[in-house]
């Protein structure tokens, strides 16, 4: 069963919109295949977020930049979603990356990042982490610069052996209706390694709450039947289904500089 705080891990992909990543200068480009992604999510002990902030801040993401990280985006829970949750989300250049020390401990040595890594530990309360790959072709924006600021995030388990249904009715029925609406940007991603596979995870990026208090997609592209229609031809394929809003974290995310790995 797919948990709460994993449907936050997914706002993190309203900078992946439509299929972008980070690119060297901060900017973004689309790729023409699946990016790998690393996702970890923490919760934060209650009345600590200012604690863990700062050591991120000060002592993670440096260590990481000069660790050689490829850069990561973080995401927090916005009106809807599971209390004090950050999520990560980093690309994955090449798995040989894990048969290496992890950047931090390049940087800091063994022991500088098993202090670090100490400190993080007693401010959180959950962490977990998972592996996922974008899904470009079930993806779409109308601007490949655009860095919504605030994501609304669907999650679902498909039934197994539904997943290709599923697929062709986000081709057929989704991606139309996301153009039709003038949406942002509209991004899937597929989780592979993890307890929550045979999942997909589905953001709406947005800049204001505003714009989001308009009405999903679905709603102002199809009308009320139209999502009554669509709803008739999902029921069979899903076995969960959850939304939440999150909102971007700048503060806790990084890009490499141009030039650099």
């Amino acid at each position: 069963m797919v948990k709460r705080r994993l449907v936050a891990a997914a706002v993190v992909l309203g900078f992946l919109a439509g299929g972008v990543v980070l690119a060297g200068d901060g900017q973004t480009s689309k790729p023409e295949q699946p990016q790998w992604l690393f996702v970890s999510f923490v919760k934060v002990n209650p009345g600590a977020m200012a604690e863990y902030t700062d050591v991120q801040i000060k002592e993670v993401m440096p260590a990481q930049q000069k660790g050689g990280a490829l850069g990561r985006q973080a995401w927090g829970t916005g009106i809807a979603g599971t209390p004090r949750e950050i999520v990560y989300m980093s690309p994955i250049d090449n798995f040989s990356r894990f048969d290496n020390p992890p950047p931090m401990r390049t940087a800091l040595g063994a022991e500088g990042a098993a202090a670090v890594n100490a400190k993080i530990i007693k401010l959180a309360e959950t962490t977990r982490t998972m592996l996922a790959r974008t899904r470009p072709d079930l993806s779409w924006t109308s601007d490949p610069n655009a860095s919504p600021v605030l994501a609304l995030v669907t999650v679902v388990s498909v039934i197994p052996g539904k997943a290709m249904d599923f697929e062709n009715l986000i081709k057929k029925d989704v991606l139309p209706a996301m153009q039709k609406a003038k949406a942002k940007s509209y991004f899937v991603m597929e989780v592979v390694y993890g307890d929550a596979t045979n999942t997909y995870i589905t953001a709406v990026g947005y800049d204001t709450y505003e714009a989001i208090g308009k009405g999903h997609p679905f709603q102002i592209a199809l009308g009320d039947d139209g999502v009554r229609k669509l709803d008739m031809k999902v029921s069979g394929m899903l076995s969960r289904v959850e939304r939440f809003i999150s909102r971007h974290r700048p503060d806790l995310s990084w890009a490499p500089k141009a030039g650099s790995e």
